[in-house]
């Protein structure tokens, strides 16, 4: 029987429906009748499926794979072609990131990371482990982003001296963040000795805001400071995320210090960068930083308006811990 005759007598039966406004798609009126149908199939027969529908999807779509590379990535993996999946697994990543979809990356990345171990790609899984640990930073799962770190350090091959160094500087805002300042001061040193060794004013200066966040968590907010001008001096116009979090983050000490002009200056260019790098966790806490610096100067108004976009943002992504925050914040401003 023909395949629109058989489409037509499932409709009948109200097994699928027809979606308006598409060329030929139905969908299964029910997801126990999907599941049914989709395990009477043979193994065999299913892995020809999958097969079949992201080679179509390859042909159709050639300029959309971007868009289409999680779904590609699904059937690949269904139709057990691991080797085909990988690659669209890592695009589908990146276009997560580029829309701050960061739940999405963290588990479009587990994937990858699954299939590089089994296909005995070290090197790989070793970068997407750093990468994994830098998306859980992002949603501040830091717990999690910890071992992750960890892993891909000591994975990584010794010559891989740049990724090190990158790793170190994110290892070291990790630890800050779980009060653990003896770590960030060891982290951020190794990164900052591999800098030098590098001659990369970039990494130094990510390395040097990690020492900076050190200084401020001991009260040693003079000495942060000159970390914090010693970082932005000597990489001017950087846009690496460690340097763009240490340009957050010394717009609160900035504030903390009763600067804040300065203040509300340094946060504004924070949470610009943060947003052109989809740096959710730092664009938020800049928000907050600078919610904070304009109540302090007396701009009460604008300070409310800056609380609601980061409560806005905050929820929109699930990022609950500097949704939290800014709530906190906003608080103070109501009670001055």
């Amino acid at each position: 029987m023909p395949l629109d005759q058989n489409l037509a007598q499932m409709e009948k039966a109200q097994l699928v429906r027809r979606l308006p406004d598409a060329e030929l798609a139905y969908l299964f009126k029910h997801a126990l009748t999907q599941e049914t149908a989709y395990e009477s199939l043979l193994l065999k027969t299913r892995r020809e499926i999958h097969l079949r529908v992201a080679h179509s999807i390859e042909q159709l779509y050639p300029d959309q794979l971007d868009e289409y590379a999680a779904l590609l990535a699904h059937h690949f993996e269904e139709a057990s072609e691991a080797h085909k999946a990988l690659p669209y697994l890592l695009r589908a990543a990146n276009w997560a990131q580029r829309a701050a979809a960061h739940r999405e990356v963290t588990a479009l990345l587990a994937r990858a990371i699954a299939i590089a171990e089994q296909r005995g790609q070290r090197e790989l899984a070793a970068e997407l482990h750093a990468l994994l640990g830098k998306a859980f930073t992002s949603l501040t799962l830091w717990a999690s982003a910890r071992p992750e770190l960890e892993l891909a350090l000591a994975e990584l091959a010794p010559e891989r001296v740049e990724l090190r160094a990158e790793v170190l500087a994110e290892l070291a805002i990790v630890n800050h963040w779980l009060l653990d300042v003896p770590s960030t001061r060891r982290y951020g040193n190794q990164a900052l000795a591999l800098a030098e060794q590098l001659d990369r004013n970039d990494l130094a200066a990510g390395a040097l805001s990690a020492l900076a966040l050190a200084d401020s968590s001991d009260g040693l907010l003079r000495a942060s400071r000159m970390n914090y001008e010693r970082a932005f001096a000597s990489d001017v116009g950087s846009r690496s995320p460690a340097v763009v979090a240490g340009k957050e983050a010394s717009g609160v000490m900035l504030y903390w210090l009763g600067h804040f002009e300065q203040a509300i200056e340094r946060n504004r260019e924070a949470a610009r960068l943060a947003q052109e790098l989809n740096d959710s966790a730092t664009y938020m806490r800049a928000l907050g930083n600078l919610g904070l610096a304009l109540m302090g100067s007396g701009h009460y108004a604008e300070a409310l308006r800056t609380f609601g976009e980061v409560k806005q943002f905050g929820r929109k992504q699930g990022i609950e811990t500097w949704t939290a925050r800014a709530i906190a914040m906003e608080s103070g401003c109501h009670l001055e």
